[in-house]
């Protein structure tokens, strides 16, 4: 139970920060370097696709160790 507990924590915590990683990059680019906001946007995403991604397959690793 302590475990699925943890899970699910890791999981929300590395969510929000994956959208804090989004909305932040955003308007970094788009206000604060003048970047077009579709350019920003695509810009944004990847980078908190990344981000999901790099937890995600950490969080793999640690499960199948």
């Amino acid at each position: 139970m302590l475990e699925k507990l943890r899970e699910v924590s890791a999981y929300l915590i590395f969510g929000v920060l994956t959208t804090l990683v989004n909305i932040i990059s955003f308007y970094i680019f788009n206000n604060l370097l003048n970047i077009n906001y579709l350019i920003a946007n695509i810009i944004s995403w990847f980078l908190s696709i990344t981000v999901s991604y790099t937890h995600l397959r950490a969080h793999e690793t640690e499960l199948h160790l």
